[in-house]
């Protein structure tokens, strides 16, 4: 079945504009509930799995799919504490999946996107969770580095090699400073 357009903005001004849509700095925004009646409505049927979830580090990935009669539409919802201030982060990853598996299907996602995804904490809650974040950053890398052979000591750093692939991306400084403490006890365990 397509989606008409006409048909689907009717339903979006229908919905209480206060409760289930908003518009931040020029962003339309759609809370969870609105973009599972639009789904609801199209017929769209949803379906996800966790690929990933870290609880000591708060992080989650999810991948989602979306279907209509016609088309499959995959995609991914993430949380971790740099865009998540929610104790639920499992949570927030799956409604942020589902939410742009949906949007995709309906052919709004960049035009509109889920209230998930979002930040919507203050200045103040993002920075104490940033130094929630470096304190972690130093929780890895002492666990690391704090390891008494070379086997177990490599197998804690795989664990942890998506967050330093990431950190190299956002942080090539502090990146640097830990793979050279973490080389220097490399080389000290014999390898």
């Amino acid at each position: 079945m397509d989606i008409n357009r006409e048909e689907l903005e009717t339903i979006i001004k229908s919905f209480n504009q206060s409760e289930l849509v908003y518009e931040s700095n020029g962003t339309k925004l759609l809370k969870h509930q609105a973009v599972e009646a639009l789904a609801n409505h199209f017929n769209i049927t949803t379906d996800f799995n966790i690929v990933s979830v870290d609880w000591k580090m708060r992080c989650c990935l999810i991948k989602a799919t979306a279907q209509n009669e016609n088309k499959k539409f995959i995609t991914t919802g993430e949380a971790h504490p740099d865009n998540n201030g929610f104790e639920f982060f499992v949570a927030v990853a799956e409604k942020r999946a589902i939410d742009r598996a949906i949007l995709k299907a309906l052919g709004l996602h960049g035009e509109y996107y889920s209230w998930e995804e979002f930040d919507h904490r203050s200045a103040n809650q993002k920075k104490e969770t940033q130094d929630d974040a470096i304190d972690l950053h130093d929780e890895i890398v002492k666990k690391i580095d704090k390891q008494k052979d070379l086997k177990s000591f490599v197998k804690e750093l795989k664990k942890y090699q998506k967050y330093f692939d990431s950190l190299k991306t956002k942080d090539e400084g502090k990146w640097h400073e830990a793979m050279t403490l973490l080389k220097k006890r490399r080389t000290k365990l014999g390898g």
